[in-house]
């Protein structure tokens, strides 16, 4: 009865002990119809698939993630990384690290922005830090590698 006991007290800590610590969450698909193919991400990984047979042509482990994984964006054929609160712009490098790109140096203030690529530019919109809420809309200047305001015009 002792032993039965035991093996009761147990066979909950061994069955679920097992787990897999390397679960990929998903975090951003993207669509890259040029290459026709499917960018997926995951909170560790990038993966490549093809879209005419949908198999996997490439996984990259992506090696200095932080807590909160960027959003990944296409532009000029190229693979970038957001960062979901500032305005760091990462690609990465041969290693699979990712490297800051930007001059940037906005931190905590596009919390919740939505971003867009239109004719190779960079935009913002909204978001949310330091308590205030923002309409307004930013791009990404190319030759300063910063963020500038957006004119609109007052009659829109």
């Amino acid at each position: 009865m002792k032993l039965f006991l035991k093996l009761l007290l147990f066979f909950p800590l061994i069955s679920f002990s097992q787990s897999d610590i390397n679960n990929q969450f998903p975090v951003n698909i993207l669509l890259d119809s040029i290459n026709k193919q499917l960018i997926y991400q995951t909170n560790t990984y990038i993966h490549r698939i093809s879209l005419s047979n949908l198999k996997t042509t490439s996984s990259v482990r992506i090696k200095n993630y932080n807590t909160v994984p960027p959003k990944i964006i296409l532009k000029n054929n190229k693979l970038l990384f957001l960062h979901q609160r500032g305005g760091d712009i990462f690609e990465l490098n041969s290693n699979d690290s990712l490297y800051k790109t930007d001059n940037s140096d906005i931190v905590n203030f596009f919390i919740g922005s939505n971003h867009f690529v239109r004719k190779d530019t960079i935009f913002r919109h909204g978001g949310y830090g330091y308590w205030t809420l923002s309409n307004f809309l930013i791009y990404f200047e190319d030759l300063t590698k910063e963020w500038q305001s957006y004119p609109i015009s007052e009659d829109s």
